[in-house]
């Protein structure tokens, strides 16, 4: 993720640019409740909950690729997104939504947010970025946002064995989508937008499937009973009417309605206020989440704003950092 100077567009354009955004990370919200509602109930694994989510998004983004005229990446560009798209939307996604269930949508969004911390990481490990000095003191206030939220009193969750799991799931989530957006940045500069974003559909698409393979393979070689389980479960939205209407609803939210609104955001304002008005999940999950049951301490509220201006203060250190 290397942060760029862009030219500035007009007041309007910003405006609206920046309601995108907000609303992008609103509607990722209510998806993500939604979606964790339904995993609890088990009607459907995380990563068939997944699969029909990228599946309907792809659908989208073929039609809209259909109707911009815009044509496919070629040659080594549409490799690099196809394995950007395999972590980010298909192991990355499930390890977000296997998580939700078990730690909790306010504390799986909010451990999510190392995800940006992550990426500046891998981007000076992989391109030698030069980070300013001034953004090492920002990545500390992100961590204590999220301990905030993890050692929250409020979660009362029987099972912490299970939560923790959750946390370590979250966690995994943010490290391979950080490592997605750094190897699949690159190649997406070079390509049209909703081109490229039907590649990594595609990626994330086939990722889940292939996920569903070794699943099964790994069951089957521990002898378990019923080792194609993992490939069956992926049909599971498909024929079932009443899943499929439930998953719909929260895919609608979460993806149709969100992704579109995320590249207005991505494409017309700066990267660094992108970046921090993307990080405003976990402020709209925290009172949206009263309505679907989760209840907090004062440690998550806390921990969600002070999680938050720790990653708008990193993304505003990087964005006004000299380019060398």
């Amino acid at each position: 993720m290397t942060f760029q100077p862009v030219t500035e567009p007009s007041l309007s354009g910003s405006t609206l640019a920046a309601m995108a955004a907000l609303a992008a990370s609103a509607t990722w919200g209510l998806g993500s409740l939604l979606f964790a509602r339904l995993l609890r109930e088990g009607g459907a694994s995380p990563n068939a909950a997944n699969l029909f989510k990228n599946t309907l998004a792809a659908l989208c983004f073929v039609a809209i690729l259909a109707a911009t005229g815009e044509h496919l990446p070629v040659g080594p560009d549409l490799l690099v997104l196809l394995a950007s798209g395999a972590l980010g939307f298909a192991a990355g996604d499930t390890l977000y939504f296997a998580a939700l269930p078990r730690a909790g949508v306010q504390t799986t969004a909010v451990v999510c947010q190392i995800h940006t911390p992550l990426v500046v990481f891998v981007d000076w490990l992989v391109y030698d970025d030069m980070l300013p000095a001034r953004s090492l003191w920002c990545i500390p206030l992100v961590l204590l946002g999220v301990l905030l939220v993890v050692f929250d009193r409020g979660q009362r969750q029987k099972n912490q064995t299970q939560r923790w799991s959750g946390i370590g799931m979250a966690a995994l989530a943010a490290a391979v989508m950080a490592v997605a957006v750094v190897i699949g940045g690159e190649a997406m500069d070079d390509e049209a937008l909703w081109g490229g974003t039907v590649v990594r559909m595609a990626g994330g698409i086939a990722g889940s499937l292939v996920l569903g393979a070794g699943l099964a393979l790994w069951r089957g070689a521990r002898r378990a009973r019923d080792p194609a389980r993992p490939l069956l479960e992926l049909a599971a939205p498909w024929r079932d009417a009443r899943l499929a209407k439930a998953l719909l609803l929260a895919a609608f939210f979460g993806s149709i309605i969100g992704l579109p609104l995320y590249h207005i955001g991505l494409r017309d304002l700066p990267s660094g206020a992108a970046a921090a008005l993307f990080a405003t999940t976990p402020l709209f999950t925290l009172p949206l989440g009263f309505f679907f049951g989760e209840r907090h301490g004062w440690r998550a509220w806390l921990g969600t704003i002070v999680g938050f201006v720790g990653v708008v203060l990193l993304v505003r250190s990087l964005d006004h950092a000299p380019l060398g």
